[in-house]
């Protein structure tokens, strides 16, 4: 099927900009001129369609909204100066780039790294809770790699196949054809439901880490860069014994930045007061709400079947997001009333984990389904995007 070429050149046109105004000259307005065009060329990708009517094809061009989150964070971070002045690497000197001359190669690669490294490892402005470097030599990170791409792979591949098993395969072994009334959800039958929303949660873990995995074996190996550039993408598990631990220091740290200077500059301008309650939790309901915006968002960029609405592919993606705000506010309730009857964290003991990854678990159990299903009504997961599977054979014989 053909692509489309105005779309194309629209999603391909909003990376170039980014780019080409951080290799240029820093002038007058630049931070605001940079913002202007990104918000201008985020809302024609919304009106050019899809790049391609596959979504397989299309989806690679959705994905273009962490960077162009993360220019608006830098832009706003460096206010009446310029990214050159507030954005440099450790090591490489401060303020590195202001002596860079614009379009030469020292300031393309000053740009390129800017662009790519979304939580900002190893410069002056890193995301918080970005897991420490690991420790060793070039190759004996690279072999580590390798062996962790490998186990990666695997899993990746089975839940691929559990996913096609499970959630697109009808009781006579075909595909479903109609995905609009498709559902994680399981109603009674509450153990296939756990397992679909185990297959689609564990999905992005994996497949993201994989992908970083294999960046950081290519980006080492031929010596782009160095091994503490590349700390794990993920916290531990042990760490994710709550929803807001969960999303603050296991989950990847990509996006926090931006969220977190977006949702503190809308707060400063509503004025809002600083370190109060009210702050703190309008902050919460915000930065996921924009969180959820950005991931609805790009789903609109995605082609849908003609009997699937707008709202169909969008809202659930919302509602998974926000959800995540309540359940932080339900477990901050449940702590601080703990706290009022003069209990601490520590007398629950050995049950402390056991109930933190159990409330984790059913939370996201339940909010997943709104998730999972516009992803499945955008038949994102009917195919494996792998060139070949091991588990396929076996999964197979999984009944439906």
């Amino acid at each position: 099927m053909s692509t489309n070429t105005l779309a194309l050149t629209t999603n391909l046109s909003l990376l170039f900009t980014q780019f080409l105004l951080h290799v240029s000259p820093a002038f007058p307005a630049k931070n605001t001129l940079h913002i202007s065009l990104i918000l201008a060329l985020v809302l024609a990708t919304h009106f050019v369609g899809p790049v391609s009517p596959i979504p397989a094809d299309a989806q690679p061009y959705t994905l273009l909204w962490p960077i162009w989150l993360g220019t608006i964070e830098k832009c706003i971070t460096a206010g009446s100066k310029s990214i050159e002045d507030t954005f440099w690497r450790v090591g490489k000197g401060e303020k590195e780039a202001v002596g860079m001359r614009g379009f030469a190669p020292r300031k393309i690669g000053w740009a390129v790294a800017l662009l790519g490294n979304w939580r900002l490892v190893g410069w002056n402005q890193q995301a918080r809770n970005v897991p420490a470097p690991r420790e060793g030599g070039r190759w004996e990170f690279v072999v580590g790699q390798v062996g962790k791409f490998g186990k990666l792979l695997l899993v990746t591949d089975a839940l691929l196949q559990l996913g096609i098993r499970l959630c697109w395969t009808a009781p006579d072994g075909s595909i479903f054809a109609d995905s609009k009334g498709l559902t994680i959800r399981e109603g009674e039958n509450w153990a296939r439901g756990f397992a679909k929303a185990a297959v689609f949660g564990a999905g992005p873990y994996f497949f993201m880490h994989m992908q970083y995995v294999a960046l950081s074996i290519v980006a080492v190996g031929t010596g782009l860069s160095e091994v503490r550039d590349w700390p794990p993408l993920f916290g531990g598990i042990d760490e994710a014994t709550s929803v807001r631990n969960f999303w603050g220091t296991f989950w990847h740290q990509s996006i926090r930045r931006p969220l977190t200077t977006i949702s503190n500059t809308i707060l400063d301008t509503l004025g809002v007061q600083k370190k109060t309650t009210i702050r703190s939790y309008a902050f919460i309901y915000l930065a996921f709400g924009i969180s959820g915006l950005a991931h609805a968002q790009s789903m609109n960029l995605l082609p849908r079947p003609a009997n699937i609405t707008l709202s169909e592919s969008t809202l659930g993606i919302m509602y998974f997001f926000l959800w995540q705000a309540v359940a932080i506010t339900i477990e901050d309730f449940v702590g601080w009333t703990w706290k009022q009857m003069g209990r601490k964290p520590e007398d629950l003991g050995m049950w402390r984990s056991a109930l933190g990854y159990t409330w984790v678990t059913v939370s996201m159990w339940l909010s997943l389904p709104w998730a999972a299903d516009v992803m499945m009504r955008l038949r994102l997961t009917e195919e494996s995007f792998l060139p070949g599977t091991v588990w396929g054979g076996v999964v197979a014989k999984i009944p439906v």
